[in-house]
């Protein structure tokens, strides 16, 4: 072998170990690299491990349901425990499902497109229903998403349950329907105001209604708070209660209506300053508040009434007392008269005794009508000339701003009732139209004779009272003649005189027309029916020409407990020969006659006594001796029953203080007809009287 070829086996040699060398090298390095790669994919499949065990927790843990669905077959790849738990099945029962067995809205093919569009859109939220185990349906709400699990595109599915919220919303939503139908349906106004400026935010109709608007749009649109009080206090003070206590309660307020009318309500309102409004109810005690006026009124009126009863019963005993002094008076004087010679002086001063007398009982007659305790007798009455009698007491009691002008009727019919009634109607009348006219003016008084519009052919007799005053409205010429109603201030009427005018022209069987204009004047017309005598008769007190009023000795029983009126009308009946035996009760009078009943030839005797009564009195007698005359005498009697039985019983009778020469007529005529003659009255008509023992 040659040097050359020794030398290139070496060197080929070298070279082999030099690359061998740098094989293993780059054989090391690779090793590393490749140790260094199988340690990061241990590491990282440790990590991933980790992370999906970390995922699956989360996933299981979750309170809502969550589903992995393949959006190409539409089935269920994954679900976590409460997927199962929230609808009643357990893991094994729940894998079995089909979406489509959960779910009641989507069908496969409805799935597949929604499956579809969540893949393109990335996710999607939307209601369903989920039918449970127990066939029981839940309200859903699914948020769904597009995932990437293992290089394959999914739907997940996260269901929350919202059962009870649509539960609570739809119990909401009735609960607002219902609080809006009471609100606007209520029959007190409501409303919601703005704290910071009290702008109207709300209202119901009824508010609206109360305030005087159309409706609640339009009080909404214009309504402003100020202007709602008529006091401005009202509402500072309502503002202050409001900002310190935050609330009012029941607050009363004389309010102002959109037309500038006025009612009283009552407020009450909240505030609830975090939203910043107040709630506020109103109600409209207007008709209450009337209510406790006429209430006020009436018990004012009552009062007045009693203190009225009162004052009438003190003027009514007053003018009876005062009426048997006078019966003393007149019969002494007409006693008098008779014992003296015309041409004398004092035949003259006796007169102007009795002139005064006469005037005393016509006064006590008036203060009888104003208490209302004036004795009825029905008589034939011109009413003619009864107004001109009165004419005189009507302007002095009406006064000299008013002037009484009268229109009376030629050939007037006469009417049958009690003179005494009928004055009260005039007098009741003409203070009411005086009081029409505060600045004075004329009272017209006409009488007529009419055609009764109803009759046609039935003749009444019309009496019109009429003045220019304020006049009254229609509502308050339907109220005239209630009892107590009045248009007049507190104290100055007691709503009785229109009242008692009605009775009066009830009891007469007449009617009442009212006629009134407001800013006109008023014009009240009396309808009665006319008596059947053609003419009237007057108050007969002196009609003694047609009869001897001078007595034959006969025996009469004076039943009198005043002993004044007892020994005046025995010496008047001596005077004109009668014999007279006096008693002061009937007591006495029953013990008198006892002893020799046919030895009395006429009974006169006062109705009110001690003890027994006249008309008790005059029932005994007449049962021990039916054919006795019996006159009876009062200025009052004390009960209707009073006149029923001296009507039945046939009694005569002659109110105080009588005239003595009425009373010897009275007394002839009952002795010469030797039976009693009947008053010419109607007992359903007579007042009643107060009781008094004496007379």
């Amino acid at each position: 072998m040659s040097k050359t070829t020794t030398t290139e086996i070496d060197q080929l040699k070298s070279r082999l170990a030099e690359n061998n060398k740098q094989a293993e090298t780059r054989l090391r390095q690779l090793q590393r690299r490749l140790d260094l790669a199988l340690e990061k994919n241990k590491k990282l499949s440790k990590t991933l491990s980790d992370s999906e065990r970390q995922n699956q927790a989360f996933f299981n843990a979750a309170s809502d349901t969550i589903m992995l669905i393949d959006p190409e077959t539409v089935e269920l790849i994954d679900f976590n425990t409460n997927a199962h738990n929230n609808l009643g099945y357990n893991r094994e029962e729940f894998s079995k499902l089909e979406i489509q067995d959960i779910d009641n809205v989507w069908n496969n093919k409805e799935m597949r497109l929604l499956c579809a569009e969540i893949l393109q859109d990335g996710d999607k939220s939307f209601e369903t229903k989920h039918r449970a185990k127990d066939g029981k349906t839940h309200n859903i709400l699914v948020n769904a998403s597009r995932i990437t699990l293992k290089g394959k595109e999914l739907i997940q599915y996260i269901c929350t349950d919202i059962t009870s919220y649509k539960q609570t919303k739809s119990e909401l939503k009735d609960s607002k329907e219902k609080y809006r139908d009471l609100f606007h349906n209520s029959q007190v106004g409501l409303s919601r105001t703005r704290a910071s400026d009290g702008k109207l935010l709300e209202a119901n109709d009824r508010l609206a209604s109360m305030f005087g608007y159309k409706d609640r749009q339009q009080m909404l649109d214009e309504f402003y708070s100020p202007s709602a009080y008529e006091y401005q206090r009202d509402r500072e003070y309502m503002l202050q209660t409001i900002i310190k206590h935050g609330e009012i309660q029941d607050y009363e307020v004389f309010a102002r209506r959109k037309d500038g009318s006025n009612i009283w309500v009552r407020y009450s309102a909240k505030l609830y300053p975090d939203e910043g409004y107040l709630d506020v109810v109103v109600v409209d005690i207007t008709n209450e508040k009337k209510a406790e006026k006429e209430k006020d009124y009436l018990y004012t009126q009552l009062a007045q009434s009693q203190k009225m009863e009162a004052v009438g019963r003190l003027s009514g005993g007053i003018a009876h007392d005062f009426n048997n002094l006078l019966t003393v008076i007149k019969t002494m004087a007409y006693k008098s008269k008779k014992e003296v010679d015309k041409d004398s002086p004092l035949h003259r001063y006796i007169t102007l005794i009795d002139t005064a007398a006469e005037g005393a009982r016509n006064l006590t007659q008036k203060l009888l009508i104003f208490s209302k305790k004036q004795s009825t007798t029905f008589i034939t009455l011109n009413l003619n000339d009864l107004i001109e009698n009165l004419l005189e007491m009507l302007q002095s009691l009406l006064g000299s701003k008013i002037k009484v002008e009268l229109d009376l009727a030629d050939d007037l019919f006469p009417i049958y009732g009690d003179k005494g009634s009928f004055e009260q109607v005039i007098i009741n009348l003409a203070i009411n139209a005086r009081d029409a006219m505060p600045e004075g003016g004329p009272v017209k008084i006409t009488t007529e004779n009419m055609i009764d519009d109803n009759e046609k052919t039935f003749n009444m007799v019309s009496v019109t009272v009429a003045d220019t005053g304020t006049g009254m409205d229609e509502e308050t010429s339907r109220r005239i003649f209630e009892p107590f109603f009045t248009t007049k201030p507190p104290g100055e009427g007691t709503g009785l005189g229109a009242s008692v005018v009605y009775g009066i022209v009830k009891d007469h069987m007449g009617r009442i027309e009212v006629h009134s204009t407001p800013g006109v004047g008023t014009s009240v017309n009396v309808l009665f029916t006319p008596s059947p005598e053609k003419a009237p008769l007057a108050d007969q007190t002196t009609a003694t020409k047609d009869i001897d009023i001078s007595g034959m000795g006969e025996q009469i029983l004076l039943v009198e407990d005043n002993a004044l009126i007892r020994e005046t009308t025995s010496l008047l009946l001596s005077d004109y020969n009668y014999l007279v035996t006096s008693a002061a009760s009937a007591e006495h009078a029953l013990e008198l006659f006892g002893k020799d009943p046919y030895a009395f030839d006429l009974v006169l005797s006062d109705v009110v006594l001690p003890g027994k009564s006249g008309v008790e009195l005059a029932s005994i007698l007449l049962l021990k001796k039916p054919e006795l005359p019996i006159l009876l005498c009062s200025g009052y009697t004390s009960k209707k029953l009073q006149w029923e039985e001296i009507q039945e019983k046939g009694l005569s009778f002659i109110r105080k203080p009588y005239d003595s020469a009425e009373l010897l007529r009275k007394i002839r005529e009952n002795l010469l007809a030797n039976t009693t003659t009947t008053l010419q009255a109607d007992p359903n008509q007579m007042p009643v009287g107060p009781e008094k023992s004496t007379t």
